[in-house]
């Protein structure tokens, strides 16, 4: 910047802690704001893995997070549901906090459409395509322009009309702070009249969560502990936000609200330093230098420097360097140079990170006071925190209450972009609004003008804006209310409270978005082309005993045109108007013409006057028969006294026609009426005396004639009323009142009028000055043409009309017409029959409001408010999210369904992938058997039991029945699970271990490869998942010994210890064994290293395991203190699991069969009730020796006879040298044979054993007749 200073006038974020209490309040207490990657993003645990080393995964998934991202209220910004899913949520958010910045400037957006605003924003990721890569086909037509960020400033610049630059800048972590910067120089170029400039950064793919972890730059302890010795790397953080920029000048002379005042603002590079990412102090010395000697701010006034400060071992002390040596240094010694770093608390932003130093800098000048730097607890010793005098805040420390505050805010990208702004608090001159002088105050409570676009949206507004004001009572409700009209744009959907007091407009408001009506709160859909107010004045038949009196109680503008009127009637009448409206019995009175059109017209004269005086002015009026002669005096044709003497002399001659006839209301057009009565033959006796509208008419004659009309009406069931008129109006009997009426008017002299006047006796537009005796004798003798006026009107562009009279009886007349031209309209009456009328004339202006007319909204507010900071939109969000196709693989979105059996490959495929190692998965570690880790049949068990439960679970089982009522678990059966190979499991690498199911018959498989290591998949399981309906179990409850455990918990572990099945605390189950005969019963327990896990195991190993472990409390006589062999699990014959495993409290074992090298028992798992909760059936264990005696262990050994090197032997009993290799041979072939033999038995046989068991079975099966087959080891046992 050069010297131009520019004013923030306005902004929005959405940054982490800005919920519940608020962002400053969270920062004053020094909360951390870091939780956790959002579930709902990506697969997180897909990624995820404690080892640093470990390629294609990330070490933390702490982050600082927003929340909610998928919805957004696409129909506010017209942008239709399918190019929405298609939208990048960072341009979604952007297009929000703009308009927000807008309305926390005061700044209606529709005022700048058009103009020259620029729009800078930082964008740099690519999350949103990255989603989209392995799915092309659900691509469209917005899909580039919804996910390309050069778009997401130039979507802002279309959405608003702005015609400046339009910019997206990436420079890593410092783009915000450049995209102002850039923001800055175009205002000051006058390239830009404004600017809006910010930046955005959400998490949405783990492709950067996997790319920092691999560079080593995130904290492992998911901290960022900022100029801390323990500091190890930062934490991922989203947000972003919107800052609306004007010059300063500008901005004063336009009464914004300002919030800073930019005083410099400046950009580098590190150029070439050790490594790209290395940052260079000196760089970042000189750019402070350049910002500040521009900004003329000396080292010593600035009052906080708000840092980069990431918490790397790297980059803090070089940042702390170049503010040391070039701010702090040239300071006074006392006085230290305040630092901070609002990462601490949130994360980092990267992209959007200037955002957040610059909202914590806007709030600390909004507050006077800098709140602290957590996590700072040791030092970091590479920074020289005394030398080069700077001070951490680390408590909530105020600042100078009355000076102009300076405060510096730093910004650097990974790639060595760096960038500096400068921020001053506002003259307190530049935020009082100037009160015109001689503009009157107000006592009266303003009314509060809300609204959204829909419904939903205004009411939700209404609510919050009631909560804003209960919550605010220190703050003045009229610039509240004055805020709300002026500072903010009026959607369609509309409402207005304008109770008289503060406390009821709350509770009006509350009461309206809850759903319920309420008397003081009109609403409405404003008109898209609003065009209005027409005032219609209502003529004869509309009046009623009241009507009025309460309005010359409480209206003084009502009162004081009456008078006028009343004053000017006296002098040609013998009754007071005023006296007529009071009048308790003036039923009868009414109904005299020569009373009713007087009262009429003084009404409508001081409803007019009120609606005027509120703001609302007609831009054309018609009047209906008598109505006229308001409408003639509203327009400007007639003056005041013209127009009494009209209604004076109209209503008198009239008069003298009483009980010649009477009127009738009919439900038809004109034609068909006129066809009607020609068919009556009473098209001489019966006058049309009135075209209302399409379906409308007015009939006029003798009231048997009349009487004969209404016969034939009802009995074709067409509409009719008869009036209460004892006068035939608009027919010839007013004849005889012809010449009497242009006599006494002959002298009358019209003028032109204002506005336009259209007259019911032509059903045109007519000039003012034509509106003669001879017009008015036409007012009274030919058909009022309402509809043909009211076409006219409609016509002209007009559709708002206000009915100006005692009862809203031309709004269906109005609402005809409209019908007809296809034209949306509102008629909105002014008072209603019964109802309080001061009230509903109030009502009538709000409504016109409600509705899209134009109003000076002046006369409601006569002297500007102070903007206040009242609530911005209430989004109505709706969830859009990219579509997916059928040939997507979705692998970012990989979730695992469960710990062991992982993601599925695809979502219709029947394959599932998880990664296994002892870091990942840390339980495992406990399950050694011999000197190695191997991976559990019980977890084998559990990773098909999963496997099924995703598969068929809530579909047949469900239909069964067969579901744990308690957990919601659907029972599941496995048949035929064998094991045929060990998973050996490491630290790392990994195994890659998948299981696949063949739908057509329900058989799996589990194989396994090393991670990455592109070797050839090795089978471990195969088995079947029947997939079918399979009731309830048969096992009697169990009921436990009331002795003492026979076995003790300790006492167990130390007889699997002896057989090398050593046992670490995850799979410690066993706490106790009762011995009964031919097989034990236990209690089990999920140790605490699992406990955690239950839920979200089906079976979890642990407990599983422990059952499998009681095969060596049976065969404890054969356990000797040299070990024996141990028996391990390689088949399940049949598993049936009815309820939850976390349920398990006990087991029982039973040996079933055994030889010398294998036995098969069975098991039973019950719950702590007794209750059956798993059974298995024909479990096959394999006899293994792995404390094998020191004399046994050649066993395993290859030997080979060589001759010894050295000096020739002394004479030995031996024989010669040269016959020594082969009498070894001979010895040793013996000896080999023996080793191979053993391994025959050990290793061989059982297999052959196996072998034989399923060539057995399957003859049998073939021979059998039983459709449920065969079951061999029941049949052997």
């Amino acid at each position: 910047m050069t010297g131009k200073k520019i004013a923030i006038v306005g902004y929005s974020t959405r940054l982490p802690g800005e919920s519940g209490g608020g962002l400053w309040e969270n920062l004053r207490a020094g909360v951390d704001l870091v939780t956790n990657i959002p579930a709902d993003r990506f697969g997180v645990e897909t990624y995820f893995h404690p080892g640093k080393a470990q390629p294609g995964t990330f070490y933390t998934t702490r982050a600082g997070t927003i929340g909610e991202i998928a919805t957004f209220d696409a129909e506010f910004f017209g942008i239709s549901p399918r190019e929405a899913e298609q939208l990048d949520p960072q341009q979604r958010l952007l297009l929000e906090m703009a308009w927000e910045a807008f309305e926390t400037g005061g700044i209606k957006p529709t005022s700048v459409r058009g103009g020259r605003g620029g729009v800078f924003i930082g964008f740099s990721g690519s999350d949103w395509s990255y989603r989209r890569a392995d799915d092309l086909a659900s691509l469209d037509a917005t899909s580039m322009t919804g996910q390309t960020g050069s778009v997401a400033a130039n979507r802002i610049s279309y959405q608003f009309d702005l015609r400046g630059p339009s910019v997206a800048v990436d420079t890593a972590c410092s783009s915000s702070l450049v995209a102002f910067h850039q923001a800055c120089q175009s205002i000051e170029t006058g390239e830009s009249e404004f600017a809006l400039t910010g930046g955005i950064a959400l998490h949405l793919h783990p492709y950067a969560f996997v790319g920092f972890a691999r560079a080593s730059m995130l904290s492992p302890r998911g901290v960022c502990n900022v100029f801390d010795a323990d500091g190890d790397g930062y934490v991922r953080s989203e947000g972003g936000g919107i800052f609306v920029l004007k010059p300063l000048d500008r901005a004063v002379a336009d009464g914004n609200r300002i919030f800073a005042v930019v005083a410099g603002s400046g950009v580098n590079c590190d150029g070439r330093t050790q490594g790209i990412t290395v940052p260079g102090a000196d760089t970042q010395a000189a750019l402070l230098r350049d910002v500040y000697a521009r900004a003329g701010v000396a080292p010593g006034e600035i009052d906080y420097l708000e840092a980069h400060g990431t918490g790397t071992a790297v980059g803090d002390p070089i940042e702390c360097r170049s503010l040391g040596l070039e701010l702090g240094q040239n300071r006074p010694k006392g006085a230290p140079l305040l630092i901070g770093s609002v990462k601490s608390n949130m994360g980092h932003l990267e992209t959007a990170s200037g955002v957040a130093g610059m909202a914590k800098a806007l709030l600390c000048l909004q507050h006077r006071a800098v709140p602290p730097t957590i996590h700072l607890n040791t030092p970091n010793p590479h920074i020289e925190f005394d030398a080069w005098n700077l001070r951490v805040v680390t408590r909530n420390t105020p600042l100078d209450p009355e000076k102009k505050l300076t405060i510096g805010v730093n910004s650097f990208g990974f790639g060595g972009a760096n960038a500096h702004v400068v921020l001053q608090s506002p003259d307190t001159t530049t935020l009082t609004v100037r009160v015109a002088e001689g503009a009157p105050g107000t006592s009266a409570v303003p009314p509060l003008i809300v609204s959204g676009r829909g419904d939903a949206a205004a009411r939700a507004t209404a609510a919050n804006m009631g909560s804003y004001i209960d919550a605010h009572p220190d703050t003045p409700h009229y610039d509240i209310a004055y805020s709300a009209a002026f500072h903010r744009e009026w959607h369609a959907d509309r409402l207005i409270a304008f109770a008289d007091n503060v406390p009821d407009q709350i509770s009006d408001l509350q009461r309206h978005a809850a759903g319920e009506t309420v008397s003081s709160v009109v609403s409405g859909r404003a008109l898209a082309d609003a065009s209005g107010p027409v005032f219609v004045y209502s003529g004869n038949g509309s009046q009623w005993v009241g009507m009025g009196r309460r309005l010359l109680d409480e209206s003084p503008v009502f009162l004081d045109a009456v008078r006028a009127v009343d004053a000017i009637f006296s002098q040609y009448a013998d009754f007071s108007i005023i006296g007529e409206l009071r009048r308790e019995d003036a039923g009868q009175r009414l109904d005299l013409t020569e009373i009713a059109q007087p009262t009429l017209f003084a009404l409508q004269v001081g409803i007019t006057e009120m609606l005027c005086a509120q703001g609302a002015a007609p831009v054309a009026v018609v009047g209906h028969s008598v109505g006229e002669v308001a409408a003639a005096w509203a327009c400007g044709a007639l003056t005041l006294k013209q127009a009494v003497q009209v209604i004076f002399e109209r209503s008198l001659h009239q008069g003298s026609t009483k009980g010649a006839g009477g009127m009738t209301a009919v439900g038809l057009s004109e034609a068909a009426f006129a066809e009607l009565l020609g068919e009556l033959q009473l098209t001489e006796k019966i006058a049309i005396a009135g075209i209302n509208s399409p379906r409308g008419v007015t009939a006029a004659g003798s009231v048997d004639d009349l009487g004969m009309l209404e016969l034939l009406l009802a009995e074709r069931e067409i509409f009719y009323r008869r009036l209460a008129l004892d006068y035939a109006f608009h027919s010839a009997a007013m004849d005889s009142i012809r010449m009497p009426v242009e006599r006494d008017l002959a002298g009358l002299k019209p003028g032109k009028g204002g506005i336009p006047f259209y007259s019911t006796v032509t059903g045109g537009v007519l000039s003012g000055s034509d509106l003669d005796a001879r017009y008015w004798w036409r007012n009274i003798r030919e058909p009022v043409r309402f509809q043909g006026a009211v076409d006219a009107l409609i016509a002209d562009g007009f559709n708002l009309f206000i009915e100006v009279g005692p009862h809203a009886v031309l709004r269906t007349y109005v609402n005809d017409c409209l019908r007809a031209a296809s034209r949306d309209g509102r008629v909105i009456p002014t008072l209603q029959r019964g109802e309080d009328d001061a009230a509903r004339v109030v009502a009538a202006f709000y409504q016109m409001i409600a509705d899209g007319a134009v109003v000076d909204l002046h006369r409601v507010f006569p002297h500007p408010g102070r903007f206040v900071d009242i609530p911005t939109y209430a989004w109505q969000r709706q969830r859009y999210w990219h579509p997916v196709t059928s040939e997507g693989y979705r692998l970012f979105e990989r979730s695992a369904e469960h710990p062991l059996l992982g993601c599925r490959l695809h979502e219709n495929a029947l394959q599932w992938e998880s990664r296994l190692d002892l870091m990942s998965h840390p339980h495992l570690a406990d399950h050694s058997v011999g000197d190695a880790v191997v991976f559990p049949a019980a977890g084998f068990i559990e990773m098909a039991l999963a496997a099924a439960h995703s598969w068929h679970g809530g579909q047949h089982a469900r239909e069964a029945g067969d579901v744990d009522t308690q957990t919601g678990v659907v029972a599941q059966e496995i048949e035929e699970l064998e094991i045929l190979a060990p998973l050996l499991l490491e630290e790392s690498p990994s195994k890659s271990v998948r299981l696949a199911i063949d739908a057509s018959d329900g058989r799996f498989t589990i194989h396994s490869r090393q991670y990455l290591s592109g070797d050839a998949w090795q089978l471990h399981v195969v088995g079947r998942l029947p997939g079918s309906p399979m009731g309830g179990g048969t096992a009697a409850r169990l009921d436990l010994p009331k002795r003492k455990v026979d076995i003790d918990g300790p006492a167990h572990y130390r007889l699997t210890s002896r057989v090398g099945l050593d046992y670490g605390p995850s799979y410690q189950a066993v706490t106790g064994v009762w011995v009964e005969g031919d097989g034990v019963a236990s209690r089990l327990s999920a140790p605490a290293a699992v406990a955690a896990e239950l839920p979200t195991h089906l079976l979890h190993p642990s407990l599983l395991d422990g059952c499998f472990q009681l095969l060596v409390d049976i065969l404890r006589e054969e356990v000797g203190e040299s070990g024996s062999a141990a028996f391990v699990p390689v088949k399940v014959g049949r598993l049936r699991l009815y309820g939850h495993g976390s349920k398990v409290n006990h087991a029982r074992a039973r040996l079933v069969r055994r030889s010398p090298r294998s036995v098969v028992a069975a098991f039973n798992l019950y719950d702590a009730s007794g209750e059956l909760v798993a059974e298995l059936d024909s479990v096959r264990f394999r006899g293994v020796m792995l404390r094998r005696p020191v004399v046994e262990h050649t066993g395993y050994l290859r030997f080979e006879a060589v001759p010894r090197p050295g000096p020739a032997p002394r004479p030995s009993v031996l024989p010669p040298n040269g016959q020594l290799p082969t009498v070894c041979a001979e010895r040793l072939h013996d000896a080999d044979r023996q080793v191979a033999r053993r391994q025959y038995y050990d290793e061989v046989e059982p297999l052959l054993d196996v072998l034989c068991a399923a060539f057995a079975q399957q003859a049998l099966r073939e021979l059998s007749t039983d459709p449920r087959g065969v079951d061999l080891p029941h049949m052997l046992a």
